[in-house]
């Protein structure tokens, strides 16, 4: 077994029937709670996953790697995530102070409880 291929953070859907697996690889894998069985998989990153979130109501997911990317998932069919949506930390300048994106040892990532937002750490 590759070892990058190792799951590196996980979600259960709100109703308990799925857990959405992410690897160091970047890769979304959906698992049928079950039996366990892996559904799909699917690329999502250039590099590991450090956080995922699906949204309490809505068919959201959401995932945050080490590529300095979150993407925003479409779980409508839950076997098969299509992504809608990727954003990029970046990092940010304020007054000529040159702030650093990094990435904490701790990668919060979360959805509002009812709302279409999601917050995350800031990348400085």
């Amino acid at each position: 077994m590759n070892p990058l291929g190792k799951i590196s953070a996980f979600a259960v859907s709100p109703d308990e029937r799925w857990l959405w697996a992410a690897s160091l690889i970047g890769n979304v894998l959906s698992v049928r709670v079950d039996g366990f069985s892996v559904e799909h998989e699917v690329a999502g990153h250039a590099g590991g996953v450090e956080s995922v979130v699906a949204h309490p109501t809505l068919p959201y997911l959401a995932t945050l790697a080490i590529d300095y990317t979150v993407c925003l998932w479409d779980m409508s069919a839950p076997a098969r995530p299509r992504k809608l949506q990727t954003f990029h930390l970046r990092d940010v300048k304020v007054d000529g102070y040159d702030y650093e994106a990094t990435l904490p040892l701790s990668c919060p990532l979360a959805f509002h409880p009812r709302e279409r937002r999601l917050l995350t750490h800031s990348a400085s």
